[in-house]
């Protein structure tokens, strides 16, 4: 960090080390070494360090926080929602390290599904996003929500789904499961194999266990 403004850095740390504390209960996951927070004051600080999408996209959406690598977070520290920023960001550290492998690599569902339940209630603009996707009946589908949506209009919506699905998941069979689901995928399993060996269905049957969830019927053809 930089600047003169000490007792916000301390406030910062003090979020990293409980959220990192809940996550490492809650997952069973042990972090061996440091985790580097590089914390910007202004989001035109921070934006030489991000990578770059498109114009439109990078225009449109405010970055808040973003893994660089596997044990390196940019943050910016000045924004409101930090907190649970850290704690989302954290999240995806923590649930990487826990699958690592060469073979196979996290469903985006997933992992955004985890790091948005690790902040806690979904944020008002996810759930209006997601509350009119369901009565309208245009819920991304499963498949194509295991890779980033990129379209800038939809990213409120992916994130929204991503916590109702694993939110689902957690409330339907419980959180063992979805710590086995982790350790499949670590095992080098690509995430219908995991699905299938943990739960007993693949993807296309959680897309419609899920949509039953939320009041609707089979996806259209």
């Amino acid at each position: 960090w930089y600047g003169s403004n000490q007792s916000r850095a301390e406030q910062l740390l003090v979020y990293a080390m409980d959220a990192l504390t809940r996550l490492q209960h809650e997952m069973g996951v042990t972090v061996d070494g440091d985790i580097n927070i590089y914390v910007y004051d202004s989001k035109a600080d921070m934006s030489t360090a991000l990578p770059g999408k498109s114009d439109a996209f990078d225009d449109r959406i405010l970055t808040l926080g973003v893994v660089v690598d596997q044990a390196t977070l940019l943050i910016l520290g000045s924004h409101s929602a930090v907190k649970g920023t850290m704690a989302h960001e954290l999240s995806h550290i923590v649930v990487d390290l826990a699958t690592d492998n060469p073979y196979a690599e996290l469903p985006r569902w997933l992992d955004e599904g985890l790091a948005m339940l690790s902040e806690g209630e979904l944020p008002d603009d996810n759930q209006s996003e997601l509350d009119a996707a369901v009565r309208q009946d245009r819920l991304i589908s499963v498949h194509s929500l295991s890779g980033y949506t990129g379209k800038p209009e939809e990213v409120d919506l992916f994130y929204g789904e991503a916590y109702s699905l694993v939110d689902f998941m957690l409330q339907t069979y419980g959180k063992d499961k979805i710590g086995q689901l982790l350790l499949a995928i670590r095992d080098g399993l690509y995430q219908e194999e995991a699905l299938q060996q943990v739960y007993g269905f693949g993807l296309d049957e959680l897309d419609l266990r899920w949509r039953a969830s939320l009041g609707l019927g089979p996806r259209p053809t």
